[in-house]
């Protein structure tokens, strides 16, 4: 508890993201879940950032892409691969310090690939690291008044 209070969190929705998209909410939701839990897992303090933008929009459909940023302990450049297979960790020192099982990044790869996106990572040792999420949702026609009522990223499941 008292390592978590010492991390700042940010969350930042870019100005042009729909404020209602119709996709598979539960599986962005897990794919968020797993990414900002291991951000808080790898970062003893520092800062912590989910961010959302729109990458790409087309008629009916937009690609969104997420961000989770920290300043944790890095991944090796070398592991940028593996740690998406399932079972694979950076090494056997992570699973007895941190604890986990391997399977979330593999279950977040699957999962951006059914959203027809993809799902990649920068880092740098000891600097931090930046796990990049793209998904395909498809495009919602606002009503004016849930337009006034200023939701910011409400979503419908199919």
């Amino acid at each position: 508890k008292e390592r978590i209070s010492s991390l700042l969190p940010s969350f930042r929705i870019g100005d042009n993201v729909p404020s209602l998209v119709k996709g598979d909410m539960a599986r962005f939701r897990q794919v968020l879940v797993n990414l900002l839990g291991n951000a808080v897992k790898f970062t003893e303090k520092g800062e912590i950032e989910l961010s959302i933008a729109l990458e790409k929009e087309e008629s009916h459909w937009v690609t969104l892409h997420t961000r989770v940023r920290d300043s944790g302990i890095g991944i090796p450049i070398e592991k940028f691969d593996s740690i998406f297979e399932v079972f694979h960790q950076v090494d056997g020192s992570i699973t007895r310090q941190f604890g986990g099982s391997g399977l979330g990044l593999a279950i977040c790869r699957q999962i951006s690939r059914l959203m027809h996106g993809d799902i990649w990572v920068e880092s740098e040792l000891n600097i931090g690291s930046t796990f990049h999420f793209t998904a395909v949702m498809e495009k919602v026609v606002e009503k004016t008044s849930e337009k006034s009522q200023g939701n910011f990223f409400r979503s419908s499941g199919y």
